[in-house]
């Protein structure tokens, strides 16, 4: 069963290392779990919640009576990779969770990226929507790994 966010074994409770034996991530692990976690929760929402705006913030531009729905999807799935972090058990009893929780947003944010990459490259994504949405995969790639090598 996994913990509440608010115990003391979530990731969102500050767990400080006491040295090279300590069972808990250190501080640069907890912060970069944090903030990925608190971002994917925040990304996903506003995905859901309005998503015209964050089409329009992205500058992706999207038409048809459908349209709208590819938003949400991408907002429901950054809110699941969110809980799956911010339920996760980080202490030493069971790392696997957290683990399996980084790796899975590291491989939705490396394929986010590729597929930026093709956007690009076939003329499909606007540079500024390259720059924003790869800019935001590159940045979540970056806070799993921290993350990851601080497990």
């Amino acid at each position: 069963m996994a913990p509440s966010p608010k115990s003391e074994t979530s990731p969102l409770h500050p767990q400080i290392s006491e040295g090279p034996s300590s069972n808990t991530p250190n501080r640069l692990t907890q912060g970069a779990i944090n903030v990925l976690s608190i971002s994917r929760l925040v990304a996903g929402t506003a995905s859901i919640v309005a998503p015209g705006l964050m089409v329009s913030l992205f500058r992706i531009t999207v038409s048809g009576p459908g349209a709208l729905i590819l938003p949400r999807m991408f907002g429901v799935r950054d809110g699941v990779l969110a809980e799956l972090l911010w339920t996760a058990d980080g202490t030493q009893n069971d790392k696997r969770e957290l683990k399996r929780a980084l790796w899975a947003g590291l491989a939705t944010d490396t394929l986010d990226l590729a597929s930026c990459v093709f956007g690009l490259a076939t003329g499909t994504l606007s540079k500024p929507a390259f720059g924003l949405l790869g800019g935001g995969a590159m940045v979540f790639m970056a806070l799993g790994t921290i993350g990851l090598r601080g497990v």
